[in-house]
């Protein structure tokens, strides 16, 4: 069953937080209101949407030369949750429950480490 906290984390608003690309969840909600931000190569302005496991998030080419969006990345301190692997472009959404190992992200475009 999923928590508060669960759905919470699958908002595009918190992806793009937790992915580095905003320093503040604020910034990140503007971001995606703005259209900075593609879900499986669609631009998205709602940053409430409930991401789903394989859901592939990435920044528009405007949002990679924005000044914040390049400090954010620079100065990106969070962890990521286990569900998400994010990379400096793109990010990945998939169930950090389930039985095999991390499939390839394209955020790095490797496989990662299963998860502890």
């Amino acid at each position: 069953m999923l928590t508060a906290r669960d759905l919470l984390e699958q908002r595009l608003d918190n992806v793009t937080f937790r992915a580095g690309w905003a320093s503040t969840r604020p910034q990140a909600r503007q971001f995606v209101s703005h259209g900075l931000i593609q879900v499986n190569g669609k631009r998205v302005t709602i940053p409430s949407i409930k991401l789903k496991v394989g859901d592939v998030v990435e920044l528009t080419d405007r949002a990679k030369e924005l000044v914040a969006v390049q400090e954010a990345q620079a100065s990106a301190e969070r962890d990521s949750p286990r569900r998400l692997c994010s990379g400096r472009r793109r990010a990945c959404v998939w169930r950090a429950r389930s039985g095999g190992g991390r499939p390839a992200c394209p955020g790095d475009g490797k496989a990662a480490a299963r998860p502890a």
